[in-house]
């Protein structure tokens, strides 16, 4: 399901489609991604 591999709400709303927060945000849902 894509429910389980998106990324956390908390993610989610952290990030906020803030362009600047791209590549953290890519490294943070790897490691949540890696956590499942």
């Amino acid at each position: 399901m894509v429910k389980e591999i998106a990324p956390t709400a908390e993610l989610r709303k952290w990030y906020g489609h803030d362009s600047s927060k791209w590549k953290e945000f890519k490294k943070r849902y790897k490691k949540e991604l890696s956590k499942r």
